[in-house]
């Protein structure tokens, strides 16, 4: 188990089960440890969580978390940007695939998470690549946040950036009134 639980203050922070931040291709690589993020760490300008790696520029295949993702009040503060996914926060490369990769952990996101607009996906938060023939079967806890959810890709950068041939099998859960847009890239998945 990953906790982070003391108070600190920093501009940007990279989380992964794995590795943080990585520029190399990453393959067959899994994590079955639980992340918790809590007690008012701010992050006040990038933060990146995945349950395999923060953020990557490169290609991901047959990745496998398969522990949970809880982050709790304040973790980082209303103007940061935030990518957390079930295997990978937020992907930056081009040219390039996420595939066969597998969430089955459950996240849960605080109600006062602290960014305004967070990117929450089972296997990418946000994405410039393709994700390709991966599964989510993982319960996606969102209470009282608004930004951008998806059991596969939360969110993604230009409208050539599909989810393709992948499976979920897990539930969105709000609280009423949230301001989610849950649509996330759901619509996209054969």
């Amino acid at each position: 188990k990953l906790s982070l639980n003391s108070k600190f203050y920093t501009k940007r922070l990279g989380v992964g089960g794995i590795v943080g931040g990585f520029s190399g291709s990453a393959s067959e690589c899994s994590n079955s440890g639980d992340i918790e993020y809590t007690n008012n760490q701010q992050v006040t300008n990038q933060f990146y969580l995945g349950g395999v790696i923060g953020v990557a520029d490169a290609p991901i295949d047959a990745c496998v978390s398969t522990g949970s993702i809880t982050l709790g009040d304040k973790c980082a503060t209303s103007s940061a940007a935030t990518y957390i996914g079930g295997v990978v926060g937020y992907h930056t490369g081009s040219g390039v695939v996420v595939a066969n990769s597998i969430f089955t952990g459950n996240m849960t996101m605080a109600s006062t998470i602290g960014p305004s607009n967070p990117y929450i996906g089972g296997i990418v938060g946000r994405s410039s690549v393709v994700v390709d023939n991966c599964q989510s079967y993982s319960d996606i806890k969102a209470l009282n946040l608004s930004g951008k959810v998806g059991l596969i890709l939360g969110h993604s950068r230009t409208d050539t950036i599909k989810a393709t041939n992948c499976k979920i099998g897990g539930n969105l859960i709000f609280a009423t009134d949230t301001g989610v847009d849950a649509s996330g890239e759901e619509e996209t998945v054969d």
